[in-house]
């Protein structure tokens, strides 16, 4: 435990029915004794996992706010140590003036995430329990907030535990074969053993990062960009899937310049859809810059709607763009599809998958929506227990290189073999116990926790 006692407004700012000031320490209890007023026994003096009603006072005993008081003691509490909240009126004042007397009386003003850092270090959650903290709170859908409510209950720290502590009892069984003095080799069957494991674990460790895709999208969001020559509907879609005129609609090419963007969410993804553009030659600079800006969103895009009016054939720039387009990450819209299409039409973009569609149908947006949840494999990979990280991908993907050594190592280099894959198996455990916290230092600590607000 930490020997300051650190205090924060725990709730968002602004106006609202309840505010939340929380302090967590030693001294949490004693404190609250000197600036909470109530009858009957003092706040130390009472069990833990009550509330009391009562007013905050200053130093001179005029009342600041009425509020309940919940009193917490370690080790039941969120960051394992004596916790209390002040339960105050709204708005920001009232829980400035407690936050300021909280201070006065010995706390130190709380570090962003030093709450939950201070769960962690005290054992009470892990590193992917913690950084599940966060992801719940940033959550944009009901899915984002299902999925890190299962990392918050600990599924994928359980399963990354155990792959690192398999990986030691491995090397573990490597190195004490290599203490006997009176054996020239490790025993075949103790390296078959170990090399068993390693293969395992890889194995595991692959099979999670399947779902670095899905998290990052239901982290981050799936970025769907919108992109055609000026006006095949690109605006006109755009306002039919938002479902407000939020674009500019006009017969005029060249009516949007820049990139418009719009959050939705898609079946429970947040999908941050981008109307761009008309792709086109232009003489003015600021059409240009617009189209500039059109192939930079189709680049860092993960679902491209390439929208082509069904009436004119795909011509050569439609070609062009579409040849550094991933077919798989790519839906043609073949649009004013009540007017029907040119003929020949889709034998013109093989290997494309194309959906007609007209922006007056009543299921237009339906079908585009389904389209893209299709094509992004909504059905594999969106319903999968575990949504890995970009950090837990690196450490991940190190644990396979280091694992895939490990095996090699057994296999090729003789009597070198079992040390080299010793200390191979140490580097896999490093990697894997950092995603949890097993293996950690402060920078990795203070590059997680920095990214929370203060109060959580």
């Amino acid at each position: 435990m930490s020997d300051w006692t650190i205090a924060a407004i725990a709730t968002a700012p602004g106006e609202g029915g309840v505010a939340i000031v929380r302090l967590s320490g030693p001294e949490a209890l004693q404190m609250a004794d000197a600036m909470f007023r109530c009858a009957g026994r003092r706040p130390s003096e009472r069990p833990s996992h009550t509330v009391v009603h009562g007013h905050v006072v200053d130093a001179h005993g005029v009342d600041l706010d009425e509020a309940l008081l919940l009193i917490m003691r370690a080790p039941h509490t969120y960051t394992g140590e004596d916790v209390v909240e002040f339960q105050c009126h709204g708005g920001s004042r009232p829980a400035a003036m407690i936050l300021a007397r909280a201070v006065e009386v010995g706390a130190r003003p709380a570090q962003p995430g030093e709450f939950t850092r201070r769960a962690f270090l005290n054992g009470r959650l892990d590193l992917t329990q913690a950084e599940a903290v966060l992801d719940l709170v940033k959550a944009q859908t009901d899915r984002a907030a299902l999925a890190a409510l299962a990392q918050l209950e600990g599924r994928l720290g359980q399963r990354i535990a155990k792959i690192y502590e398999k990986i030691l009892d491995a090397a573990a069984m490597l190195q004490a074969s290599l203490d006997f003095p009176e054996e020239d080799d490790v025993p075949s069957d103790v390296a078959g053993a170990v090399r068993e494991v390693f293969m395992e674990c890889r194995e595991e460790c692959l099979g999670l990062l399947k779902s670095a895709r899905r998290g990052r999208i239901l982290r981050n969001g799936l970025r769907v960009v919108l992109c055609g020559r000026p006006n095949s509907g690109k605006s006109t879609l755009f306002n039919v899937l938002v479902g407000k005129e939020r674009a500019i609609v006009s017969p005029h090419p060249g009516t949007t310049r820049d990139s418009i963007e719009e959050w939705l969410n898609w079946d429970g993804i947040p999908v941050c859809l981008v109307d761009t553009a008309g792709l086109r030659e232009s003489d003015c600079a600021i059409e240009r810059e617009g189209v500039r800006r059109a192939k930079e969103s189709g680049k860092t895009a993960d679902v491209i709607l390439y929208l082509i009016e069904g009436q004119s054939l795909p011509n050569i720039s439609d070609a062009d763009f579409l040849s550094d387009c991933d077919p798989s990450a790519t839906l043609v819209l073949a649009t004013k599809g009540d007017l029907g299409c040119a003929p020949g039409w889709e034998e013109q973009i093989p290997n494309f998958r194309i959906l007609k569609v007209s922006a007056f149908d009543s299921g237009c947006d339906e079908r585009v929506v389904e389209a893209v949840l299709s094509l992004i494999g909504r059905g594999v990979a969106f319903d999968t227990e575990f949504a890995v990280s970009e950090r837990h991908s690196w450490m991940l993907n190190s644990c396979v290189e280091a694992l895939g050594n490990a095996i090699l190592a057994l296999d090729t280099c003789g009597e070198q073999g079992p040390s080299l894959a010793a200390c191979h198996a140490e580097a896999a455990a490093e990697s894997v116990g950092r995603i949890v916290g097993r293996v950690y230092d402060q920078d990795l600590l203070d590059s997680i926790f920095s990214r929370f607000c203060i109060g959580k």
